[in-house]
């Protein structure tokens, strides 16, 4: 079969495909939207990692239409050939018991394992993690830095999340996210990740494109080990990740006024220090 050249947006259920076809088609440049396929894993990080960790040559594509039919349905005759992109789209999911461990040592080890496995979109693919879970792509208050839950550290391991990020939340009706609200999500991805490393002045465009995936765990890591982590999500990381600086400056208008470098929230965790 011929090479199509597509990408392959590798989620972990039918909620996150939404989601992410919603963000996908709120963006105005199309380079995105013209190329994607959005699959829904239907099973979670530590399922899909016990499944393929010994497997060093695995055909991804293959497998998830092994796994899923909905996936075999939506590829039909297409195969790993047919990609040229893979990004996979998963949460944290601490809370999950679906691969042992016995401390927060171990199960950070397991993780980072799973970003060095998934670093490059054009061989296995690249992960990126929502912290704790994609509800964090909504956990925004418009004209602030903080969260809808009014906390942006979290218990990774606490499994209300969902429901108080998403109860009451205008920000969490997928059919309300459009540019403008993109817009907001990006500028507060780049509050946080400039929190997340306790920067006296907010980040610009190029600083936050030089965070990557992995420093952005070794970061969480340390407030992992707390119990804790910076609610962060995986979606608005990727756009970041994915655009140039000057495609990114011309879609979305920075807002440097929501960034609190004296949020006491903040300051209590890092007791003045940097991570």
């Amino acid at each position: 079969m011929s090479r199509l050249n597509k990408t392959a947006f590798i989620v972990e259920g039918h909620r996150e495909e939404k989601i992410l076809n919603r963000i996908v088609k709120s963006l105005p440049d199309k380079t995105i939207s013209d190329v994607t396929l959005i699959l829904p894993a239907e099973m979670n990080i530590y399922m899909f990692w016990k499944d393929i960790k010994d497997e060093p040559d695995i055909d991804i594509i293959s497998y998830l239409k092994e796994k899923s039919e909905t996936i075999r349905e939506v590829l039909g005759e297409m195969n790993s050939d047919d990609f040229s992109e893979l990004y996979l789209f998963f949460d944290l999911d601490a809370q999950q018991n679906n691969i042992k461990y016995s401390n927060i040592s171990e199960l950070l080890e397991i993780i980072k394992s799973m970003l060095i496995t998934f670093n490059n979109e054009t061989d296995k693919g690249k992960l990126y993690i929502s912290y704790p879970m994609c509800e964090a792509y909504s956990d925004y208050i418009e004209g602030t830095c903080k969260t809808f839950t009014n906390h942006c550290y979290q218990n990774p391991f606490n499994k209300g999340y969902k429901k108080w990020a998403g109860n009451n939340n205008d920000n969490a009706i997928l059919t309300h996210l459009n540019f403008d609200k993109l817009n907001k999500i990006i500028n507060c991805y780049v509050d946080r990740i400039s929190c997340l490393y306790n920067a006296d002045d907010r980040f610009d465009y190029d600083m936050a494109k030089r965070v990557s995936v992995i420093d952005i765990f070794d970061k969480q890591s340390i407030l992992l080990k707390k119990e804790l982590i910076m609610v962060l999500s995986a979606f608005p990381e990727f756009i970041v990740d994915f655009y140039k600086n000057d495609i990114l400056n011309k879609m979305f208008q920075a807002n440097n006024k929501n960034y609190n470098k004296n949020c006491k929230e903040k300051n209590s965790i890092y007791g003045g220090q940097t991570l």
